[in-house]
């Protein structure tokens, strides 16, 4: 097929664009236009089924700080907990060990922190801020205490300690 100067080559795939002296391309808009006909379906989230099970009570839950020991390391994953119906709530300190070739991360310790739910002084935990210092971490905590003759917001500092170990001080609003 010999083309004159100017002359647009066409194929059964190909069509001018309206009002433009220019060929585009039929298949491509073709696809495009099935795939917009069609409902979105993205891929399944790979941990779709366990974050499913999470049980509703779990409040909140972030990263705060990393640790080290015995030639390990991870995450600390601070989980707050709604209990009795959300009157108090339980805050657990988790230690997410990461993840190596072979073995995904893994909780390998799990610390609740008693003092937010006594029985004597309840609490209900508004919310929960990790503070990186240096090495050290701390959580800073906000909640109401169940006794209180009228709501009143407290605020605590929870100190993550090496091997495990834990500080929490009521401190001043």
């Amino acid at each position: 097929m010999a083309l004159l100067r100017g002359e647009i080559a066409r194929s059964p795939y190909t069509a001018a664009a309206p009002g433009a002296g220019t060929a585009m391309p039929r298949l491509p808009l073709l696809l495009a236009a099935c795939a917009a006909a069609l409902p979105a379906y993205a891929m399944d989230a790979r941990l779709r089924e366990q974050i499913d099970r999470l049980p509703a009570d779990i409040h909140s839950m972030q990263t705060c700080g990393t640790w080290r020991g015995g030639g390990e390391s991870g995450v600390h994953r601070i989980v707050v907990a709604d209990v009795d119906g959300g009157t108090g709530s339980e805050l657990f300190v988790q230690w997410v060990r990461s993840p190596a070739p072979g073995r995904a991360a893994d909780v390998v310790h799990s610390r609740p922190i008693l003092e937010f739910d006594d029985d004597r002084a309840r609490v209900s935990i508004q919310s929960v801020r990790c503070v990186t210092q240096g090495k050290g971490s701390s959580v800073e905590i906000r909640g109401l205490l169940e006794h209180d003759a009228s709501p009143k917001v407290h605020e605590w500092l929870l100190t993550l300690l090496p091997g495990g170990g834990y500080e929490l001080k009521e401190t001043p609003r």
